[in-house]
C-alpha cells in the first residue's frame, strides 16, 4: 500500500513540475519581440484603414501579416518538451533535461504557432 501511495505522490510531484515549467515557458515566450519589417504588419494593424480619401491606386505591395501569439503554441511545446525531457533519465538529470527540453519546446511551439497563422496581404498607395 505504501508503494502505491509513493507512486501517486511522485506522479503528483511530476505533474506539478510540468505545470510550473509550462507557466514559466509561456511567460518567457510572451516576451519575444515581433519580427515586423517594412512589409509586415501586426494583426491589429491589418484591415484598418489609416486615412480615407478618394484617389487612384499608384502602387500595390504584397505584405505579410504576422501570425498570432496567443501563447498556446508555447505552452503546448513546453509541455511536450518537458514530458519528452523527463523520460531521458531518472533522478536529478530528468529534472534538468525536462527544463532544458521544455524551454526548447516552448520556443519551437511559439515559432510554429506564429508561422502557421501568418497571412499574405496587400498594401495600397493611393494618389
Amino acid at each position: 500500500m505504501n508503494k502505491l501511495l509513493n507512486i501517486a505522490q511522485v506522479k503528483l510531484a511530476v505533474i506539478g513540475k510540468f505545470l510550473l515549467i509550462s507557466v514559466f515557458m509561456a511567460s518567457i515566450v510572451a516576451c519575444v519581440p515581433s519580427q515586423q519589417t517594412g512589409t509586415s504588419y501586426s494583426r491589429d494593424e491589418a484591415r484598418v484603414v489609416q486615412n480615407v480619401k478618394l484617389g487612384t491606386i499608384i502602387d500595390a505591395t504584397p505584405v505579410m501579416i504576422e501570425g498570432t501569439k496567443s501563447g498556446i503554441g508555447g505552452v503546448l511545446g513546453g509541455v511536450v518538451g518537458g514530458l519528452a525531457g523527463s523520460t531521458i533519465d531518472d533522478g536529478a538529470t530528468a529534472d534538468i533535461a525536462a527544463v532544458i527540453v521544455g524551454a526548447a519546446g516552448a520556443a519551437a511551439g511559439a515559432k510554429a504557432e506564429s508561422a502557421l497563422t501568418k497571412a499574405q496581404g496587400m498594401e495600397y498607395t493611393i494618389k
